[in-house]
């Protein structure tokens, strides 16, 4: 469903420490071409994980009808988050894309050209997409519920992007976007052993599975380009997950070509479906991590619920 976008209030949230920090920077050149594109608006930045929640229900609250992102995947999950858990959930989302991976937007068809991606907001063209919800066991062991708009997932991946995360101005000045999690992947899987899990998907019975991770997907990419779920759709009102099973390391990089151009359906160790509800727990008790959008936020058990059609997103 697509609309276009009328005057309305703008906010726009800034994640400052985005690509190793050169938003600031950025920022300082984008502000006028984005004014001239959209209108005046009300800038905000962030200081710490977690802000733009906030940020973007206190701006709903004071009157703001549409919020523009300017970060990556975690900077757009937050504010997709504090718009969801709002007062007016209806409040529209906008993207300035500049993060590492940028994989929700490479789903939704925006660009990473910033200037395309001005285009887009001057455009104006509504899509309402779905979204995840998950409820886990999070870092304080408290149960909490988190909304997540482009990729869930447990095992491997959360240390890839602890990895990625920790070390981001690191990784930010050698290597950028796909080089930058593959390098991650590689050095993650080098040290991760496989975990043992139980699932339940919708009705059908429950499964006990030795796996390198399980992704639960609204779009089709994650960890800067792999095509994770080539049949993913944001607007489906349905969630894709993908179990993968152990893969040795010289396998892995036989295949990697599969990973980005999506042809994982002739790779054995790995099974995909469709479902609107996935339940996930340790088989063992063991702590298996959990992230959202490329955040580690917690552990199992965690149970992942489709939100159809939740968030206008201009794109």
């Amino acid at each position: 469903m697509t609309g276009t976008v009328t005057s309305i209030y703008t906010t726009v949230i800034i994640n400052p420490e985005a690509r190793s920090g050169a938003a600031r920077s950025c920022w300082r050149k984008l502000a006028p071409e984005l004014r001239n594109a959209i209108g005046p608006f009300e800038a905000r930045v962030t200081q710490s994980r977690g802000d733009a929640i906030h940020i973007a229900r206190e701006a709903i609250a004071a009157g703001t009808g549409r919020i523009v992102a300017f970060g990556g995947d975690g900077t757009i999950s937050e504010v997709a988050n504090g718009i969801l858990g709002s007062e007016n959930p209806a409040c529209q989302l906008g993207i300035l894309p500049f993060g590492t991976g940028n994989d929700f937007c490479r789903s939704l068809g925006i660009s990473s050209k910033l200037n395309e991606a001005l285009g887009i907001l001057e455009a104006g063209r509504i899509k309402l997409v779905d979204a995840g919800e998950v409820e886990f066991v999070g870092n304080d062991s408290q149960v909490q519920k988190r909304i997540f708009m482009n990729v869930a997932s447990c095992g491997l991946s959360p240390e890839v992007n602890r990895l990625v995360n920790s070390h981001g101005h690191w990784f930010g000045k050698r290597w950028s976007g796909r080089l930058c999690y593959l390098i991650a992947t590689l050095v993650a899987k080098s040290r991760f052993q496989p975990v043992e899990v139980r699932f339940t998907a919708g009705r059908e019975p429950e499964q006990t599975a030795h796996v390198l991770a399980i992704v639960i997907a609204n779009g089709k990419y994650f960890g800067g380009g792999i095509q994770i779920a080539q049949q993913a759709d944001l607007g489906d009102s349905r969630l894709y997950s993908v179990v993968v099973r152990p893969i040795g390391f010289v396998r892995l990089l036989a295949n990697i070509h599969r990973f980005y151009g999506g042809d994982l359906a002739a790779m054995e160790e790995i099974d995909g479906f469709s479902v609107e509800q996935m339940n996930v727990t340790s088989a063992d008790g063991s702590p298996v991590q959990i992230e959202l959008d490329g955040e580690v936020v917690g552990r199992l058990p965690a149970t992942f619920r489709v939100l159809p059609n939740a968030l206008g997103v201009i794109a």
